[in-house]
């Protein structure tokens, strides 16, 4: 059996195809004229606010890591309790206690 150039026109055609989508994925997108852009400044008071925040994260942090390694972490069963009290009866719509 004699295969024809039909065969190979198809194995182009794919090629072909495989090649425009490649070259439409890698197109960027740019943004229309239309669209604004949006620039965020942030204070220096913002700034400061969140890096004191973030390190007061991170000594409560090393400090509860430090207790549980020592074995001296304490965890308050009756906190832990109302805390999953208050979650459930937020979801269900009740106000807290």
């Amino acid at each position: 059996m004699k295969i024809e150039k039909g065969y190979q026109n198809y194995l182009q055609a794919v090629r072909r195809t495989q090649n425009e989508k490649t070259a439409e994925s890698k197109q960027e997108v740019l943004p229309s004229k239309e669209e604004p852009t949006v620039k965020i400044e942030l204070s220096e008071e913002a700034i400061k606010l969140s890096e004191a925040s973030q390190t007061e994260v991170s000594a409560r942090a090393q400090e509860i890591k430090k207790a549980v390694a020592n074995g001296t972490y304490e965890v308050s069963t009756e906190e832990i309790a109302k805390g999953l009290l208050n979650a459930v009866r937020q979801q269900k719509g009740f106000s807290e206690e």
